[in-house]
């Protein structure tokens, strides 16, 4: 289980980052969030592929969670791309329950949306 107990701390540095960065963006340290985010993506990352092995025998809600969250960190990092790609893995290869399907599918419509609005100079 060293495995996913070193998972679950990536994950909860990730989201501490996060945290942090939500509350540098709201006191205008605009460069400071953008560094807080990209630390907390790249923590992210490192415990969806860190709790690869584990997930193949334990994979729900676990895998589309944690691609949920780190698709919601890639979005805060402007990077779109990788965020659909983490979206796409947790649709296909995964089985969401509901509620994280629905909230899958909502961060796909954010992308598609921004993509819209930038191809109309809105963005």
């Amino acid at each position: 289980m060293r495995t996913k107990s070193l998972t679950v701390q990536f994950h909860n540095e990730s989201m501490d980052y996060a945290e942090s960065a939500m509350l540098a963006k709201m006191h205008g340290n605009i460069e400071e969030a953008e560094r807080l985010f990209r630390k907390a993506l790249h923590l992210e990352l490192k415990a969806l592929y860190t709790f690869k092995e584990y997930l193949l025998e334990h994979k729900e809600p676990t895998y589309s969670v944690l691609r949920r969250s780190a698709a919601t960190l890639a979005l805060d990092c402007n990077q779109p791309e990788l965020a659909k790609g983490l979206i796409a893995e947790a649709l296909l290869y995964g089985k969401p329950p509901t509620e994280i399907a629905q909230e899958l599918q909502d961060l796909l419509e954010q992308i598609n949306i921004k993509n819209r609005l930038s191809l109309h100079g809105y963005a």
